[in-house]
C-alpha cells in the first residue's frame, strides 16, 4: 500500500518535553503534516485529527511526564498519529468530572473521534498510543 505522508514538510515526527506548550507544538506539527498531504483531507477530518493530537499529548503530559515523541503518517484510507511516552500505565476511560477538577474527558473524546486505537508497550519502558482516523 502506497504511503502518502507529508512531502517536504519534515513534520512527520516531533519530539516534545512535557510542559504546558507541548500540546500547542504538537497541534502545529499536525497542521504542517496535514498541509503537506496530497490529496488533502476535508476540514472536518483535519479538525478531528487536531483534537485527537491535542488530547493524546495532553494526556501524556498529565499522566506520563518526561519526553514525548509524536509521529504522523497516512495511507490512502487513514491518518495515523502515535504518541510515545515514558509511562507503562495504560490510558483508561473515566467518568468525566463536570466540576472541572479532575478531567476525564480527553480519552473519551479520542475514543469517539478515532476509527481505531492501539496501545503497545515499548521496549525499554513506556508505551505508544496510536489513533487512526478515516481520510
Amino acid at each position: 500500500m502506497e504511503d502518502v505522508q507529508a512531502r517536504g514538510t519534515g513534520t512527520d515526527r516531533v519530539d516534545l518535553v512535557c510542559r504546558p506548550g507541548a500540546a500547542a507544538e504538537a497541534r502545529s506539527a499536525a497542521r504542517a503534516f496535514l498541509d503537506g498531504l496530497s490529496p488533502r483531507v476535508g476540514a472536518a477530518v483535519a479538525e478531528n485529527l487536531l483534537l485527537m493530537v491535542s488530547e493524546l499529548v495532553t494526556n501524556a503530559i498529565r499522566h506520563a511526564g518526561g519526553a514525548l515523541e509524536v509521529r504522523f503518517s497516512s495511507t490512502p484510507e487513514r491518518l495515523h498519529v502515535a504518541v510515545d511516552d515514558a509511562s507503562p500505565s495504560l490510558p483508561r476511560l473515566r467518568r468525566p468530572d463536570w466540576t472541572g477538577r479532575t478531567g476525564g474527558f480527553g480519552w473519551s473524546m479520542v475514543h469517539k473521534l478515532a476509527d481505531g486505537l492501539a496501545i503497545q508497550p515499548r521496549n525499554g519502558g513506556g508505551k505508544t498510543v496510536a489513533a487512526f482516523l478515516a481520510r
